[in-house]
């Protein structure tokens, strides 16, 4: 996402942080990866923020309106501040997305594809959904 949001500048001299193309092996995970966000804020702070998922519920910077902000940097911070604010932040985008249909009815796989996007069942996504609410379910 970074190399997308910079317009490719970096892919050449960053490959580690920045790629044409999505690259599986380039990423680290978990919190080795604020070493890769924090060389891309140095060279550009706001695409970079956009372009890692924040929170519990994993939203990607991009999505800062769609989560109810005016920008990134409001949505980053607010992140950072509560569970309960990132709470707030997914409610916006599901409602903002229309996807709160899909949990209404249970279709966990319109609501994984419009969440985590059509690569969804790759990760299984839809399955993990289900499952996990078959678990906490309290008919």
């Amino acid at each position: 996402m970074f190399s997308r949001y910079t317009n490719h500048i970096y892919d050449q001299s960053h490959p580690s942080i920045s790629s044409r193309h999505w690259n599986r092996s380039l990423y680290i995970g978990g919190t080795r990866e604020y070493t890769r966000l924090e060389e891309a804020m140095t060279l550009n702070s706001t695409e970079a923020l956009k372009s890692a998922s924040w929170g519990r519920f994993q939203i990607m910077g991009f999505n800062y309106r769609a989560s109810g902000f005016s920008n990134v940097e409001e949505f980053v911070r607010t992140m950072f501040s509560s569970e309960r604010k990132q709470l707030d932040a997914f409610v916006n985008f599901v409602k903002h997305k229309g996807l709160e249909k899909h949990l209404l009815t249970l279709n966990w796989a319109a609501f994984a594809k419009g969440y985590n996007g059509s690569k969804y069942a790759e990760n299984q996504y839809d399955i993990k959904l289900q499952k996990a609410f078959e678990k906490y379910d309290k008919k």
